[in-house]
């Protein structure tokens, strides 16, 4: 009987595995939906290539079994598993993050920057040199126009809370730990001997974390808490004054302090796609009264620049006060937020848009303060820290040449529309952008710098459709210039825009064409029922003159 049992079990446990595969690939083959999603997790998409050539070469298998890997029924919920094992048992999250003591989280591809000491610092001395070379060439040159540049220098997240770090980690730090030779401070001696403006916040934080009952930096997030932020505001300017000359400095007073918990850091682990996790803790929010700047201040860096204007507009009583009289915030170059009286404006685009298009100058020429934030623990050649360069190399170069773009080529598809509005285009097509009918131009709403020493020009190449056409070019209701843009060729046209009629605000120009617009339809030349008037393919504001 025994045997026979076995027998059966034998033929039995093959069929019964081989059916379950086949369940869960009808499963996953009709798509059954899960009651879940995983959050922050790109899946394999299935393949689009389904050719005969795509088959005898493997390439659609292999696309088909990184699509079956990533959708099997039920693939949702092993994932979770296997993160809550982790999570729950080893003390580990998934995928970027590490869980230290008493709840504490690190992002993982930081911590080492700084546990590692002098092995994880890949730059020579000569590297750092270069680059603090380059701050100081930019700081002089924003200092000719009447600009001041300073540099923050913040610390990540391990370097004020190193005791609750996992063990791992710890163990990393005792071995390599060599605070001359890291890579922070390696950077700081840099800034010191090319005389570069800078203020390094880290030791102010740790001093703060040993007296405050909050935390300087979120248990469960990779930031400086508000708070800290808005507490250490004014040792920051008090700083800053010491080494600025244009700009007037306001001062940051925390009245009182609020339950609540700012969204950047709200809680790493609900990314994390486990069943059960610590809810994040609650911080402290403060209300904050100002002593006003009348000047402005653009600040551009990390994430960490987010509790910098947090911490000067939007935390007061009144939800609309702010320190300076204008705050532009940029992180990176995937977004810009506008702050003024108003309330805040942020704009988003690509980390590889053309810093051309993205009114960096613009908004900094009507500045008297570029406030640079950087982490001291990423180097100066690491991919974050490249970025700092590119816009660096960037402001050298258009401030340290003879003219410059102001706004960018208007015509370009953008995601944003905050800095201009458009009148009477068509949507983009390859080489530019068709206007409709017999007016087209722009709303400026962002201000144009003017200054005696410069010209502001509005700089056009364009053609007109089937006829020659007169262009008048009118700024706000005044006619400045009259010209002739022909049909049979593309022609580049200067228009200074004289800066008595400039506002300082929603300067309005309007470009009004002699005849009437016609349809390439009403010419026989095809089925476009559209009234052509001009095809612009560039179109922009430039500054030009001695400084």
């Amino acid at each position: 009987m025994g045997k026979n049992k076995s027998k059966a079990l034998f033929y039995i446990m093959p069929v019964v595995l081989l059916g379950t595969v086949i369940f869960i690939q009808l499963c996953t083959l009709i798509k059954l939906p899960e009651k879940r999603e995983l959050n922050n997790v790109t899946l394999a998409s299935f393949p689009e290539e389904k050719s005969l050539k795509a088959f005898m070469d493997g390439s659609f298998q292999k696309q088909l079994d990184s699509w079956l890997g990533d959708h099997f029924y039920g693939h949702t919920n092993a994932v979770m598993v296997h993160n809550q094992v982790d999570y729950s048992i080893f003390k580990d999250a998934s995928g970027n993050v590490a869980q230290g003591k008493e709840g504490y989280l690190y992002i993982k591809d930081q911590t080492p920057l700084y546990v590692s000491g002098k092995k994880t610092n890949d730059n020579t001395w000569d590297d750092y040199l270069s680059y603090a070379g380059k701050l100081k060439n930019l700081q002089d040159i924003l200092n000719a126009n009447n600009k001041d540049f300073v540099l923050l220098l913040t610390p990540i997240k391990a370097e004020i809370y190193p005791d609750k770090l996992p063990w791992y980690f710890k163990l990393l730090n005792k071995k390599y730990s060599d605070k001359e030779n890291a890579i922070h401070d390696t950077f700081v001696r840099a800034l010191k001997e090319c005389g570069v403006n800078y203020y390094d916040v880290t030791d102010d934080l740790k001093k703060m974390r040993d007296e405050v009952d909050f935390e300087v930096f979120s248990k469960t997030g990779q930031h400086w808490t508000l708070t800290a932020a808005a507490y250490e505001m004014n040792s920051i300017f008090d700083r800053f004054e010491d080494m600025s000359e244009f700009t007037k400095y306001p001062r940051v007073d925390v009245v009182d302090v609020n339950d609540g918990i700012f969204a950047i850091d709200k809680d790493l682990l609900d990314m994390q796609n486990v069943f059960w996790y610590k809810e994040a803790d609650r911080y402290t929010k403060p209300v904050v009264k100002y002593t006003k700047s009348d000047d402005s201040i653009y600040i551009f860096g990390t994430s960490y620049i987010h509790e910098i204007w947090h911490s000067l507009y939007g935390v007061d009583e009144t939800g609309k006060d702010l320190a300076f009289n204008s705050i532009t915030a940029q992180q990176y170059f995937v977004s810009v937020t506008d702050v003024s009286e108003k309330g805040a404006n942020t704009t988003f685009f690509s980390e590889g848009e053309d810093p051309y298009d993205l009114g960096i100058t613009r908004r900094l020429k009507n500045s008297s303060l570029l406030l640079m934030e950087q982490c001291g623990a990423f180097g100066v050649t690491d991919h974050i820290a490249g970025i700092n360069t590119r816009f660096v190399d960037y402001l050298t170069g258009v401030f340290d040449g003879e003219d410059y773009s102001l706004t960018g080529n208007m015509l370009r598809d953008k995601s944003y529309t905050g800095d201009f509005e458009l009148t009477n285009f068509d949507g983009p097509e390859e080489l530019g952008r068709w206007s409709l009918g017999d007016e087209l131009g722009f709303t400026m709403h962002d201000s144009l710098c003017q200054s005696d020493s410069e010209k502001i020009l509005l700089c056009i190449d364009a053609h007109s459709f089937s006829q020659d056409r007169d262009a008048q070019i009118w700024l706000n209701d005044t006619l400045i210039d009259t010209v002739k843009v022909k049909c049979d060729s593309t022609e580049s046209f200067s228009f200074e825009l004289p800066t008595d009629l400039l506002k300082d605000r929603d300067n309005v120009v309007a470009i009004r064409l002699s005849g009437h617009s016609v349809s390439p339809k009403e010419l026989g030349e095809g089925d476009d029922e559209r009234s052509l008037g001009l095809f612009v393919e560039n179109m922009e504001i430039i500054s030009s003159g001695e400084r």
